[in-house]
């Protein structure tokens, strides 16, 4: 998806990557316009690249710009050209090869954006971004070793993200070096709103402005994440011990997630709790798992325990109490999930093309 002087996007996640249909439905479309036909046996992530460096081609670099790029890849259906594929020919799974020929497309896809911004003048004064929206998905190839969980999980394996910052206002001290501290993916538009001289246009906004810690090491400005809370998704398991049960805070039935510092609680249904090893690694040691289904509160130190293999619970109920009642802080702006309504729109009328609809 492109946001800048045009958009190009797909409006579903699950268009094919080559025809750009879904369930017979046509799904590319530039400012609301089908371009599916157009685009026909091309891969998406070459698409969206393409569309980027034009974007960059005819920008005024006297002026501002704000591109975001967001590749179709590495989403499922699994799918590349055989080119991108055959130099991984020696990983067994052919589902996990063919991610891998994925990731390499669009790793030739972001160099390739990066140069034409070079030749364009417009890394002089650049910040780029590079981050995902959720761990990998290990039913379509993915593996996210040695985290524990997948995406569409509350577990580390599926809400920890690889990002990287890549800019010429970075500080020398920060340079090629791991940012430690905690931030959320909701950081990022106060950031970079703050760079480009903005103003935010609500005081109640969910990120905090990272800038100072990214570009020069400070300390993060934040104290805690809240990872999810999901009243659809509650369940009615009561084996916890007093006082958990029955705390004058929050529903532990209900699944939540929050970090604070090394700290991180989970309430109600965990998902898939297996750890799955690289088929590169399987002479690996599975950890032991827990009794997870027993439980309605987890508490793991995550400095120390990245996995999540030991539910320090009920020997710290001190940092479980206090982060029930940060989750209650929270949960006073909650705001539930809204449910998929079938659309109501004839799309056979509509040339069978995918549109937005109310």
């Amino acid at each position: 998806m492109l946001l800048s002087l045009r958009t190009v996007c797909y409006l579903s996640a699950l268009a094919d990557h080559f025809s750009h249909k879904l369930e017979g439905l046509w799904d590319l479309q530039r400012d609301s316009v089908n371009v599916g036909p157009e685009y026909f046996g091309h891969y998406s992530t070459h698409i969206f690249t393409k569309e980027a460096e034009e974007i960059v081609r005819r920008h005024d670099r006297n002026k501002p710009l704000f591109l975001y790029l967001a590749y179709s890849a590495n989403h499922e259906p699994v799918a590349v050209p055989p080119e991108y594929e055959k130099q991984y020919m020696f990983i067994d799974d052919p589902e996990r090869r063919t991610l891998a020929g994925m990731t390499s497309c669009v790793d030739e896809g972001i160099g390739n954006l990066t140069e034409t911004m070079r030749k364009h003048g417009l890394l002089e004064n650049t910040v780029i971004v590079l981050t995902s929206d959720n761990g990998g998905d290990t039913d379509f190839g993915g593996n996210n070793w040695p985290l524990k969980g997948k995406k569409a999980t509350l577990w580390d394996g599926g809400v920890r993200v690889p990002a990287f910052v890549n800019s010429p206002l970075l500080h020398d001290n920060v340079r090629g070096t791991k940012y430690k501290g905690l931030m959320h993916i909701t950081d990022w538009f106060p950031t970079l709103l703050h760079l480009a001289g903005g103003t935010s246009p609500s005081k109640k906004l969910d990120g905090v402005n990272q800038w100072k810690s990214i570009s020069e090491g400070a300390p993060s400005k934040r104290k805690d994440a809240l990872l999810n809370i999901n009243t659809l998704n509650s369940v009615l398991v009561t084996h916890d011990p007093k006082p958990f049960s029955d705390n004058p805070y929050f529903d532990i039935r209900i699944q939540s997630a929050i970090r604070e510092g090394i700290w991180k609680l989970m309430t109600g249904k965990t998902g898939n709790t297996h750890w799955i090893v690289p088929p590169e690694s399987q002479d690996v040691k599975l950890p032991e798992e827990e009794e997870t289904e027993l439980h309605n509160v987890h508490l793991y130190d995550i400095a120390e325990d990245p996995g999540e293999v030991h539910n320090l619970a009920l020997q710290r109920p001190d940092v479980v109490m206090r982060l029930l009642k940060r989750l209650a802080d929270y949960y006073e702006t909650y705001v539930p999930p809204q449910t998929q309504t079938e659309p109501q729109i004839n799309f056979r009328e509509m040339g069978d093309f995918w549109h937005p609809w109310v």
